[in-house]
């Protein structure tokens, strides 16, 4: 489920959890791109999560393969490192989009963590059915009230 128009005042979202000092990378890291659309992106995928039970915790990337990274964050799922924002694979290579235009990167990285923190809350949605402690119509009926709170 995304959200493209979230009209919440709060900052504070379920599925986005920033630290004070990631929080501030992270607004530092969109002033200096400077960018209203990849702003914009960032806050839709962001608001798309508010509702997720899962946390996405958002912590600084400050050293990867010896280096100082000045505007890298990380990824955490459930308490367990994901991924981070500096686009490179697990080889140390640069990846060619980020190569290219590195604010896809910024872009990718809240997407990633989106769908894997969706991807574990279906995991948990599966395995409470199989333990017989929710039915798929009790689940069925919440995700239609969801969509019902935002239509």
């Amino acid at each position: 489920m995304q959200v493209n128009h979230y009209q919440g005042g709060n900052s504070t979202f379920t599925g986005f959890k920033f630290s004070p000092v990631s929080k501030e990378r992270f607004y530092k890291i969109l002033e200096s791109t400077n960018d209203p659309i990849l702003t914009n992106k960032c806050r839709s995928i962001i608001a798309s999560q508010k509702d997720n039970p899962v946390d996405i915790e958002v912590t600084n990337l400050n050293h990867c393969f010896g280096q100082i990274i000045d505007n890298g964050l990380e990824a955490w799922i459930n308490g367990k490192y994901s991924h981070d924002n500096i686009g490179m694979n697990e080889l140390g290579f640069i990846s060619l989009k980020s190569f290219i235009n590195d604010k896809n990167t910024l872009i990718e990285f809240f997407e990633k963590a989106a769908r894997r923190a969706e991807k574990e809350f279906h995991k948990a949605i599966k395995k409470e059915i199989k333990a017989g402690n929710t039915t798929p119509d009790l689940q069925t009926r919440r995700a239609i009230e969801k969509i019902d709170e935002i239509i």
